[in-house]
């Protein structure tokens, strides 16, 4: 079984973004948080990137409010069929969006913060306060243990 893909295999994004407002001096916390993930490992495709993107409303005639987007973003090669990805590298990309979740339980914990996830735009789970919700840990983490007989 080959342990590589082509160049032109998909990739999807995993965003984990705070799910509540923030300070500025919290900002610089994820944003300190995010870089020192980065540094943490060799990463397959690449290390989670920062992301703090403000969306301002087009109308804001009906009380529509700014979104702000902070937390970052992992890119992973996709695995939804048609797609499938030699065993060696679908398990790198759990083992990298486990510890990934990890860190962000203790983050979480430590700085009394929801983020939520998204995976190519579908939400697919939440940590509050240091704990995965049950999407997060069975839904698409246990599940994907489960496809990998782990």
């Amino acid at each position: 079984m080959s342990s590589s893909v082509s160049d032109d295999h998909p990739k999807e994004m995993l965003l984990f973004s705070v799910a509540q407002d923030v300070s500025d001096s919290m900002r610089a916390k994820v944003r300190e948080f995010i870089l020192n993930l980065a540094l943490m490992k060799r990463w397959l495709i690449g290390p989670p990137r920062f992301v703090n993107v403000r969306d301002e409303p087009l109308d804001t005639s009906r009380g529509d409010m700014p979104v702000e987007i902070l937390g970052g973003c992992l890119e992973i090669y996709s695995a939804r069929p048609p797609w499938t990805l030699p065993r060696e590298i679908d398990r790198v990309h759990l083992d990298e969006v486990t510890g990934l979740a990890a860190a962000l339980c203790e983050f979480s914990r430590e700085h009394h913060l929801t983020f939520e996830f998204e995976l190519d735009g579908t939400f697919v789970g939440a940590i509050t306060n240091g704990r995965m919700d049950e999407c997060l840990s069975e839904g698409l983490l246990g599940e994907w243990k489960r496809q990998l007989g782990t």
